[in-house]
């Protein structure tokens, strides 16, 4: 469909402009810092013999390992730094090409959901105004792999819940 090409496009286009223009925000530092460690010890470490990577003492356990989150996103941001080298790009492009993917969940979610035509035609132009979206995919966090997923799922409870048009009961 010719909307959704164009809306791709553009998506596209807004995510990749400057996106590496602004050093890293707090958490993201903290994202690099422990992706840094993943290349040096093979796991998120907060502290490496020179820098402690911490907010507070619950954060860590006795190996100084990050337990405050998981660690997907760490190893994604470590492959990034391995491939293209410490830099702000480096730190965010794997989360940037994620959140450019997420249009094809997302939109799919659109389809399923969708009342008619102009219903899904106007959910794909609001995800086009959407800041949200374009903001927490250009970040060195985990949101772009939420936003990737968080539609997956949705397709695959509607799927279950929903089949021939009634709803199943458990």
């Amino acid at each position: 469909n010719k909307l959704e090409i164009f809306v791709f496009l553009i998506v596209s286009i807004l995510m990749l402009s400057n996106f590496s223009n602004m050093y890293l925000w707090d958490d993201e530092g903290e994202t690099v810092l422990l992706a840094k460690n993943i290349l040096l010890f093979g796991v998120p470490k907060t502290y490496d013999g020179n820098k402690l990577v911490v907010r507070n003492e619950k954060q860590i356990n006795s190996d100084f390992l990050a337990t405050f989150t998981s660690w997907l996103y760490l190893y994604i941001t470590a492959l990034s730094f391995l491939i293209f080298g410490f830099s702000t790009f480096s730190a965010r492009i794997m989360f940037v090409i994620i959140g450019i993917l997420s249009f094809f969940p997302i939109i799919a979610v659109f389809k399923k959901l969708s009342v008619n035509k102009l219903h899904y035609y106007l959910s794909i132009l609001s995800l086009l105004f959407f800041v949200p979206y374009y903001l927490y995919s250009r970040q060195s966090r985990y949101f772009a792999l939420l936003i990737f997923l968080m539609p997956i799922i949705v397709s695959l409870t509607y799927s279950i819940v929903f089949k021939n048009g009634s709803i199943v009961w458990f």
